[in-house]
């Protein structure tokens, strides 16, 4: 999905921008990118690594059926932040799509897992 991966990539070069931005004044800058393939990590750790900013990763974590729930229930209850509802299909794609950090870049990264 080729318009996916463009959006994804502007998405990402605009908080890149603004965590900058934020970070230069001082600022600690928390985002969530949802980096779910190695090579899209990658990417964003080269763009840290060219600049003197500290990362800390913290990669949240449920079981799939505990996170297959809450998208149900997002769908249902459809709240003030709903912009679209996720199919079975697609939170199963999603899921599968998913690389887990493995031992070596969670210790080379900083990652936490919670």
């Amino acid at each position: 999905m080729q318009w996916y991966s463009d959006r994804k990539s502007r998405c990402i070069d605009q908080i890149w921008r603004v965590a900058c931005e934020l970070i230069e004044t001082g600022t600690d800058a928390i985002v969530e990118l949802g980096l779910v393939q190695l090579a899209d990590r990658e990417d964003f750790y080269r763009r840290v690594d060219a600049t003197n900013y500290t990362l800390k990763v913290y990669l949240v974590d449920a079981p799939v059926d505990v996170r297959r729930q809450r998208v149900s229930e997002r769908n249902q209850l459809q709240g003030s932040t709903f912009k679209m509802e996720v199919s079975d299909e697609i939170f199963e794609l999603a899921n599968a799509a998913w690389q887990e950090p493995d031992e070596a870049e969670c210790a080379e990264r900083d990652i936490q897992i919670v």
